[in-house]
């Protein structure tokens, strides 16, 4: 198929799945290190933005590990080759014509991700939200953080991050609400929420109950130097059991 405005065509779901078989466990966000991947099932997939040159596409993704449900979302982008990021991640071999990568590689799929936040756009299911209030900064590129391992997360210019959570749970994302909780209460220490996609799915083969939205993505002030607060209490407790003489205040790392 191909979507209109674009000479860019889609791959069929079958052949999109197999793709996603063999690359799936090759991803650091993948939940199902050397385990058996035994079934890849596409149950949600939505034009994202169809531009000339390039599609991109939102994916949820149902997999059988160990004959265990997991589902993932999976942006992915279909173009006559992979954009300047060379490390596009992609689906596709070494040559094939079109290409397919990593949604969230590609310039304009990231920005047009912004746009719809700011839009608060409702996009074949996907709803963008904003917390009353908040500020976003002018539609650009997002470029991908590499650390990660469970999520993903583009920053936009200096005081943006868009967290996509790869592996879906059904529900609201603790995140989300956490963070939420602690800006009610002008807590000074932690990024303030600024907005969220989320999805009402009631399909129960991952697990969902149907019981809400579930959060896909959280938007929050992107804390340039931030320290993780789980590595700071994690260093603290190492560096009091090395010193087991000391108070924790006196080993200098009291979390």
């Amino acid at each position: 198929m191909t979507g209109p405005g674009t000479s860019i065509p889609a791959v069929d779901d079958d052949t999109l799945a197999r793709l996603l078989t063999d690359w799936l466990p090759e991803q650091r966000w993948f939940a199902g290190k050397g385990l058996e991947l035994t079934g890849v099932r596409i149950t949600r997939r939505e034009v994202f933005l169809d531009d000339p040159g390039v599609l991109v596409e939102h994916l949820l993704v149902d997999l059988e590990v160990d004959g265990r449900p997991q589902r993932y979302q999976v942006p992915i982008a279909t173009a006559a080759e992979l954009p300047g990021d060379r490390r596009a991640f992609p689906l596709t071999p070494e040559g094939a014509s079109p290409v397919i990568y990593d949604g969230l590689r590609d310039p304009r799929g990231t920005e047009s991700l912004l746009r719809h936040l700011a839009g608060q756009d409702e996009v074949g299911g996907l709803r963008f939200r904003l917390v009353p209030g908040a500020t976003l900064p002018e539609p650009t590129w997002g470029r991908l953080l590499e650390g990660e391992q469970s999520n993903s997360s583009l920053v936009y210019g200096d005081d943006l991050m868009v967290k996509v959570f790869r592996l879906v749970q059904p529900g609201v994302n603790p995140d989300v609400e956490l963070h939420a909780a602690l800006a009610d209460r002008e807590c000074p220490a932690v990024a303030a929420l600024r907005g969220w996609v989320e999805l009402d799915d009631d399909d129960t083969a991952a697990g969902d109950t149907g019981a809400g939205p579930t959060t896909l993505a959280m938007a929050q002030e992107f804390m340039a130097g931030a320290a993780d607060g789980w590595a700071m209490a994690t260093a603290s407790v190492r560096d009091l059991f090395a010193e087991a003489d000391l108070l924790a205040e006196e080993v200098g790392t009291d979390f």
